[in-house]
């Protein structure tokens, strides 16, 4: 799968989940500094299913599945906010090529260097948009696949699990997501 198929996957998904509810709730708009705040908290709470869980004073059982869960939840995210700035993209085709290029070479070991949750954080939480950083998306995007190839997670799994969670996503729209808390 390439990623401009999942990116399109995801514009799709967040039309529909911004759309009011068959129940009359109407979910609140998003700007990038919400879709920020949601990719570090994905990011913890990817952390948090880790062998390396900062939780270290709790015993519990790894689960790569959940961690996997998680680390789609992160993709997701960053791909709201790429469709998010994606009309004010100059070079939209260089871009979207660069970013599907890093896509393609996941799975290739020449280009990794370790990335820690922290480090993450760290990059996206320094973004800041403008037409000339489109550097700045493509360099979040760079450290998130360094940062699955750290845990050893393959793009295999991050797409299965991606097509699983979008369906998965599709129900909650107009279930979980919709009922009062």
């Amino acid at each position: 799968m390439n990623f401009r198929e999942l990116l399109e996957m995801q514009k799709k998904q967040s039309k529909n989940i911004m759309e009011p509810r068959e129940n009359g709730f109407i979910p609140g708009d998003r700007d990038s500094d919400k879709i920020l705040t949601c990719i570090i908290e994905e990011i913890t709470e990817f952390n948090k299913e880790t062998k390396d869980n900062h939780k270290n004073w709790i015993d519990k059982k790894f689960d790569r599945k959940s961690m996997v869960e998680e680390a789609v939840d992160i993709l997701s995210f960053y791909m709201e906010l790429l469709n998010f700035y994606i009309e004010h993209i100059e070079n939209l085709e260089m871009t979207l090529e660069i970013i599907n290029t890093i896509w393609n070479r996941f799975s290739d070991n020449k280009f990794y260097f370790p990335m820690s949750a922290i480090k993450l954080i760290n990059c996206v939480s320094s973004f800041s948009f403008s037409v000339d950083k489109v550097y700045d998306l493509i360099t979040i995007f760079h450290y998130l696949i360094y940062f699955y190839k750290t845990y050893g997670i393959t793009k295999k799994e991050i797409e299965e699990a991606y097509l699983i969670k979008y369906e998965k996503n599709k129900k909650r729209i107009n279930g979980e997501w919709s009922e009062e808390r």
